[in-house]
């Protein structure tokens, strides 16, 4: 069960993104370097979100590889990356952390590294149960499409109570592709439909971003 803490910066100016962009990859590159899975995103044209907005993620395998992370701090590579960094005026919006839901888990290594449509869903108060039925049924209907995707729960975020599904593509072409097929879907139209989905849950917010090389 993966554990995946994402951190969203927001450019003060057009002119801020550049150097945002070489401190996400520097700090990602570092990352790796010592044993870490991290990815950086970037906010696509019209993505759901502030312009030139960009986030860092970082996952863990288990609860236990997170643990041991908090216990051993700024990784070596990571605290000497951050010394080398230029001033970029950007803000760090928001950071979360999210928990795989159990049954819904999909491995970090079988996630594609193109393009991912994130939707932000909050689980009203007493409606648990309908929105894990709700969020499984999407997923397996995208699954069954051929998608990849992650559920996962906030564990710590602003607000409370949201659910992260996240639809994994290799590149912008397969993520139209995708949801011409969806859109055409009756399942997936019926389900969307399902009159169930009122007072259960509440889309907060849907983005895409692109994954950075």
């Amino acid at each position: 069960m993966a554990i995946m803490i994402t951190t969203i910066w927001t450019p003060n100016n057009s002119g801020a993104t550049p150097q945002l962009s070489v401190n996400l990859t520097t700090a990602r590159d570092a990352m790796r370097k010592d044993g870490y899975s991290a990815e950086v995103m970037a906010l696509i044209p019209g993505g759901g979100g502030a312009p030139g907005e960009m986030g860092l993620a970082i996952d863990y395998d288990t609860p236990d590889a997170y643990v041991a992370a908090l216990s051993e701090g700024v990784s070596p590579s990571l605290a000497e990356a951050q010394a080398s960094m230029q001033y970029s005026d950007s803000k760090p919006e928001r950071t979360s952390t999210w928990i795989e839901l159990p049954g819904l888990e999909t491995a970090y290594e079988d996630l594609p590294k193109g393009v991912v449509q994130t939707s932000y869903i909050k689980v009203n108060a007493g409606q648990a149960a309908k929105a894990m039925e709700l969020v499984t049924k999407s997923r397996n209907i995208m699954t069954s499409m051929g998608a990849k995707v992650r559920v996962m729960n906030a564990f710590l975020s602003s607000p409370t109570g949201m659910i992260l599904f996240g639809v994994y593509h290799e590149s912008p072409g397969k993520w139209r592709e995708f949801n011409d097929a969806l859109m055409a879907s009756a399942e997936w139209n019926e389900h969307w439909n399902d009159s169930g989905r009122v007072g259960a849950v509440e889309m907060m917010r849907q983005s895409a971003f692109a994954m950075l090389p």
